[in-house]
C-alpha cells in the first residue's frame, strides 16, 4: 500500500485493521511524529515498511514487535535522537535497517540484539561521536555498517568495538572520514590503556565495512 507524500501527521488506532494481507507499506514523506506501540498489530504479513522522511522523534520499545515478517525497515531522514533497548524486538527476519540522516546521539546497549537476520545497518549522518563496544557484539556475521557523516574524529577509547588487531591482515577503510589508527599490516584502536583486543578468529567472522 502506497501512502507516501499525503501530509499524514497521525496514524489513528485501528487504521490498518482491514489490511492483514498487506506485504508492503509506504508511509514515506509525510508528517508523522509519533508511532503508537500497537499500531502495526494487524500487519503480521508485512515484509517492507518505509517510514522515511517523516518527523518521528521517538520510537518506544516494542513499536515493531507485531511485524515478524518484516525484512526491510526504512527509518532514515527523521528526527530520532535516541534508540532504546527493545525498539526492534520482534524483527527476527529483518535483513536491513536504514537509520541514516537522523539526529541520533545515543544508542543503548542491546538495541540491535533482536536483529538476528540483519546484515546491513546504515547509521550515516547522525550526531554521535562514541559507540559502545558491545553494541554489535551479538549480531550475526558478516555485518555491513555505514557510519560516514558522523564525527570526523571518533574517540578511540569509546570506539573500541573497532579496537581489534589482526596479524598479517590489512584492514582497508573505505570511508576516509574515519582516521582510525592503522599501520602496516595491523589495525588497532591505539588508545593507551583502553584498547579492547578481539581475536583474529573473530575478525574472520565479523566484517565492519564502512561504505
Amino acid at each position: 500500500m502506497h501512502l507516501y507524500s499525503n501530509d499524514i501527521s497521525v496514524l489513528p488506532v485501528g487504521i490498518f485493521i482491514h489490511l492483514p494481507q498487506c506485504s508492503k507499506l509506504d508511509l514515506a514523506e509525510n508528517q508523522i511524529r509519533i508511532i503508537q506501540v500497537d499500531i502495526f498489530e494487524p500487519l503480521s504479513q508485512c515484509e517492507w515498511l518505509d517510514l522515511s522522511s517523516n518527523k518521528i522523534y521517538e520510537l518506544k520499545p516494542g513499536t515493531f514487535k507485531e511485524l515478524p515478517s518484516l525484512t526491510g525497515l526504512h527509518l532514515d531522514r527523521n528526527n530520532l535522537t535516541t534508540l532504546k533497548n527493545g525498539t526492534f524486538t520482534g524483527l527476527r527476519k529483518l535483513e536491513y535497517l536504514l537509520l541514516n540522516n537522523n539526529r541520533i546521539i545515543t544508542i543503548e546497549d542491546g538495541t540491535f540484539d533482536p536483529l538476528q537476520s540483519t546484515s546491513k545497518i546504515s547509521l550515516s549522518y547522525n550526531n554521535f561521536d562514541t559507540l559502545s563496544p558491545d553494541l554489535f557484539i551479538n549480531m550475526p556475521r558478516p555485518l555491513k555498517l555505514k557510519l560516514s557523516g558522523n564525527s570526523n574524529h571518533l574517540n578511540c577509547s569509546s570506539h573500541c568495538w573497532l579496537g581489534f588487531e589482526v596479524r598479517h591482515r590489512t584492514v582497508t577503510w573505505w570511508d576516509q572520514q574515519f582516521p582510525i589508527c592503522s599501520e602496516g599490516n595491523s589495525f588497532q584502536c591505539g588508545h593507551p590503556g583502553k584498547v579492547v583486543t578481539i581475536g583474529e578468529s573473530y575478525f574472520h567472522s565479523l566484517k565492519f565495512l564502512l561504505l
